[in-house]
């Protein structure tokens, strides 16, 4: 695949078929156009036989500044950039973000996008019971994130080994530690889930029961018993969330995890291109809402022009 671009810039995501359903490109094109940076992000769709050759190609590239990776190719890219990994991606075992700047660098910003959420509500997690329901890549990330901010994190899964995996790996890499607790006894929740639902100040779910069977993860008595105001955050979005109901319905703090893919972005964004984060922040917010995934170009340049006027 030629990579190619009038800019001078030139970046872009990575994935089996981003063109089909990504807004990644519609936020930041509509950043490079109001910020008046020389760039443009494209999607590559990229089969598994494709894809070393074609990161290859990328590092080649003296126009690329950087990229994104989404699934399933994270933990392959983290293969293929292995010596270029910080700790933290490390301890993950998967990136979504290569810088080319001065050198190659890859990081996973996925954990950042979802703490986020969370510290945007003026809730900090350090020294706080953080709770991470899913060992799966969303989970790993989770729980890497809350550790560097100082989290007391307990992950729980379904099988108890990926967990303890990950436990594994954050003490290697990281020099902490999290409690690797089993999800399930047989077919119930497991005794020490149990205990760190009840003491848990934070709970983030990663997995996608609720989504797939529409029906309620945990029961709503075990949101009706707790004590004091527990954070929930959902970061599967896109469906009902029982989660988020029951946390709400019995007066705790419900988050919804539609801003991962904003606050993911403006980190990768901001490593890229030196910018303010704030400020990406908000011109990624607002495009985000305002265009479908397949906006053309032109419509976007349109819009960040009305934007700058300040008549958008």
């Amino acid at each position: 695949m030629t990579i190619t671009s009038e800019k001078k810039f030139i970046t872009g995501i990575i994935g089996e078929n981003p063109s089909t359903y990504s807004k990644s490109r519609i936020m930041w094109n509509f950043c490079f156009a109001v910020l008046g940076i020389d760039a443009e992000y494209i999607p590559w769709d990229i089969n598994k036989e494709e894809l070393e050759e074609f990161l290859k190609e990328l590092t080649k590239n003296k126009k690329v500044r950087g990229f994104n990776i989404t699934n399933p190719y994270k933990v392959e890219a983290a293969k293929f950039f292995k010596d270029s990994l910080d700790d933290a991606a490390k301890a993950i075992g998967g990136i979504n973000t290569v810088v080319m700047r001065n050198g190659v660098k890859a990081y996973s910003t996925d954990g950042y996008g979802a703490i986020t959420c969370i510290t945007e509500k003026s809730i900090n997690v350090e020294g706080k019971h953080l709770l991470v329901i899913g060992a799966g890549g969303a989970g790993v990330a989770v729980a890497v994130e809350a550790v560097k901010q100082g989290a007391k994190v307990s992950v729980a899964n379904r099988t108890h080994k990926k967990a303890v995996d990950l436990q594994t790996r954050i003490k290697q890499f990281l020099g902490q530690n999290i409690n690797a607790i089993p999800l399930y006894e047989d077919s119930n929740l497991s005794t020490e889930f149990n205990d760190a639902f009840r003491n848990a100040d934070i709970i983030v779910n990663t997995v996608d029961y609720e989504k797939k069977k529409g029906e309620p993860l945990f029961p709503e008595s075990m949101y009706k018993n707790l004590t004091g105001n527990v954070v929930f955050m959902d970061a599967v979005y896109g469906h009902k969330s029982f989660i988020l109901e029951f946390a709400d319905k019995y007066g705790h703090i419900a988050i919804p995890g539609e801003n991962m893919l904003v606050h993911q972005a403006v980190l990768g964004f901001h490593y890229m291109f030196d910018t303010e984060v704030e400020t990406v922040e908000k011109l990624m917010k607002y495009a985000i809402k305002r265009f479908e995934f397949n906006a053309a170009n032109k419509e976007i340049e349109d819009e960040a022009a009305r934007y700058k006027s300040g008549s958008a």
